[in-house]
């Protein structure tokens, strides 16, 4: 028989958090919640408050993608990259022909 999870309450949520940002014992306050320690902790730790690369990078983390990264548009087109490109071409047509 699977396990149902149990959801707690916005404010028991909110009031673990703000325990957290204020430098209290956050862990304490769950207990006499009956919140669980696991529970408690994934709030505070995706709670991320800050500058805006400090969220920038918090997110990053807890995100990824499998899609190739592509380069950056600036080095695409270097006047050493185009002569490289040119070089390849002439190479390739000498083959072919």
């Amino acid at each position: 028989m699977p396990l149902k999870y149990y959801r707690y309450a916005l404010e028991t949520k909110l009031r673990v958090v703000d325990a957290a940002r204020n430098d209290r014992n956050w862990e304490k306050l769950a207990a006499e919640l009956g919140v669980k320690l696991n529970t408690a902790r994934y709030w505070v730790r995706l709670n991320v408050h800050g500058d805006e690369p400090t969220v920038k990078n918090h997110v990053d983390a807890a995100c990824f993608t499998m899609k190739q990264l592509h380069k950056e548009p600036q080095y695409m087109n270097t006047p050493l990259n185009k002569e490289k490109r040119r070089d390849y071409l002439v190479k390739l047509q000498e083959y072919q022909a």
